[in-house]
């Protein structure tokens, strides 16, 4: 019998509470997970990345993880699609970088006229570099979480009154956002890794499928080793 998959997760030097469904909280995760932290990775660095300045942190992270048994790796913030085709090149194991990657898949499943939405951390710093490193449109309607709002200063370790309630209720806002700009949106893709545990909401809110890292990590995962069914019982 084949052990079970290992997957490798690389996480930003940040410190906040994650909820159950952050990939950074191991009682979200069903299989085997290790983790490293990338040092000087922040929230506010990451989130307005443009250029390779943290490639090679990233890369000796995923070489760690690799050494340590991982036969996958994912990252814990969707920026760093900017670095895809690099990470999956160097490390040697399937890649996953950003939620992102699911956009021109999602694409494909929607009806005439309808495209995917994206939500993300940062709407001010998203755009080609994060876009282009997963081959996405580049004219992807996008809206960012409030600008200093409560989910963005605890995600930057900022000062704030956070709580489960509040980071909820800016994450439904900015759904509703995104489909009252963009009529046309027919499904949202969550940049952000921790507004994972705030989907059901968004869903709820808008009527609209979700996509984000943790549906993909959930197919990702389901190829680095494929269930084994049982044979049909033999029969005499």
């Amino acid at each position: 019998m084949h052990k079970a998959a290992c997957l490798g997760i690389l996480m930003l030097d940040n410190h906040f509470e994650r909820y159950l469904g952050d990939i950074g909280n191991p009682a979200t995760m069903p299989f085997p997970v290790l983790y490293r932290k990338v040092p000087n990775a922040t929230t506010a660095a990451i989130t307005t990345l443009q250029d390779g300045s943290f490639l090679d942190g990233f890369v000796a992270a995923g070489q760690a993880l690799v050494e340590d048994g991982a036969d996958g790796i994912v990252t814990s913030c969707g920026f760093l699609a900017i670095y895809q085709k690099e990470l999956a090149s160097r490390l040697g194991v399937p890649v996953v970088s950003s939620a992102l990657m699911q956009i021109p898949m999602v694409d494909r499943l929607l009806p005439a006229g309808r495209r995917t939405g994206v939500l993300t951390f940062n709407g001010a710093s998203l755009g080609r570099p994060h876009l282009e490193g997963v081959g996405a449109p580049l004219d992807v309607p996008i809206v960012g979480m409030a600008d200093n709002g409560r989910f963005q200063r605890a995600l930057l370790g900022l000062a704030t009154d956070n709580g489960y309630d509040i980071r909820e209720r800016e994450a439904v806002d900015a759904a509703r956002l995104l489909v009252t700009k963009h009529p046309d949106v027919g499904a949202i893709v969550l940049e952000c890794t921790n507004l994972v545990p705030h989907a059901s909401a968004m869903h709820a809110a808008t009527a609209l499928p979700i996509y984000d890292v943790w549906t993909l990590i959930s197919w990702f995962y389901a190829g680095l080793r494929p269930r084994a069914w049982p044979p049909p019982e033999a029969r005499f």
